[in-house]
């Protein structure tokens, strides 16, 4: 068998684990929300905006891109913002030698980000 078809098999093994563990994870947090619904009622056209990895608090992020979007937001109606995760950077010790770069280019804790 050639390495390309040896690797993809590996992908797969490995995406099979991540669902059984995924799986175990799921039924020893039946509170946990898999899914989430959204209604919104309205009969105009409406603006979904989705982000992630925004990571507030990091010297990297730029802020005035950001604000401009969130006041573009807040200045039209039907216009809406989904945020699908890391929100704020938030690196937090010990970390491993490779992620020290992530904590010393945080401008607050991830704790005083929490804050806000």
């Amino acid at each position: 068998m050639n390495d390309k078809l040896n690797k993809v098999f590996e992908i797969l093994e490995y995406a099979e684990f991540l669902t059984e563990t995924e799986r175990e994870l799921f039924d020893c947090q039946p509170e946990f929300e898999h899914y989430k619904t959204l209604s919104i009622e309205t009969e105009k056209p409406i603006c979904l905006i989705f982000s992630s990895d925004i990571h507030f608090g990091s010297i990297h992020t730029n802020v005035g891109e950001i604000k401009n979007v969130l006041n573009t937001i807040l200045e039209n109606d039907n216009v809406f913002l989904a945020v699908n995760g890391d929100f704020i950077d938030n690196f937090e010790t010990p970390v491993p030698k490779l992620l020290l770069a992530g904590i010393n280019s945080q401008i607050l804790s991830p704790a005083k980000q929490r804050e806000f």
